[in-house]
């Protein structure tokens, strides 16, 4: 109960910090993808099994925070999440290191898939035409850059809170 209750305020600290904290601190649209970050390390790690419900609930998090069109990031979190998993599972590194360097990639190629549906799928919803620059622009490597630096930042705290009470979880089971 307290493994969910914590889970859930980091989900909600992290959704209402995205989306306030995004034009204060750094340019309007190279805010790190906080809830994006942590979806990634929770499949690419833990499994999509355990997770795709908590990051269903952020997405939906996310989307009210934003005054978004509810389910446009759930789905691409999910859809991220998917890929994440299904290439996770595909290429096996043994080690931290390797692990670690693995989710870079998969953060990477995430905000990279984000970036590029979420603005469609704005664009479409607003019915503005389609504009090729607004896809790929500055803003999109920046926020990469931002997004691996936040993922370094929170690895190791948020990998030992997930094994501490991964651990119990499982002492518990038995």
């Amino acid at each position: 109960m307290a493994y969910n209750l914590i889970i859930l305020a980091v989900i909600f600290f992290l959704s209402l910090g995205q989306v306030s904290l995004s034009g204060g601190i750094l340019a309007p649209g190279i805010f790190p993808d906080l809830i994006m970050v942590l979806s990634v390390f929770w499949v690419s790690y833990f499994g999509i099994e355990r997770k795709i419900g908590w990051i269903v609930t952020a997405g939906f998090f996310l989307d009210l925070a934003a005054g978004e069109t509810v389910g446009k990031n759930i789905f691409l979190l999910a859809l991220i999440a998917y890929a994440t998993s299904y290439f996770s599972g595909k290429l096996l590194l043994s080690g931290e290191a390797g692990k670690f360097f693995l989710m870079m990639a998969f953060i990477a190629a995430g905000t990279l898939i984000n970036e590029i549906l979420g603005r469609t799928l704005t664009l479409l919803v607003l019915n503005d035409g389609f504009r090729f620059a607004l896809l790929a622009g500055r803003e999109v490597f920046l926020k990469t850059f931002f997004n691996l630096i936040f993922f370094a930042l929170i690895y190791f705290p948020v990998n030992k809170l997930e094994k501490t009470f991964f651990v119990q979880k499982e002492e518990i089971k038995i």
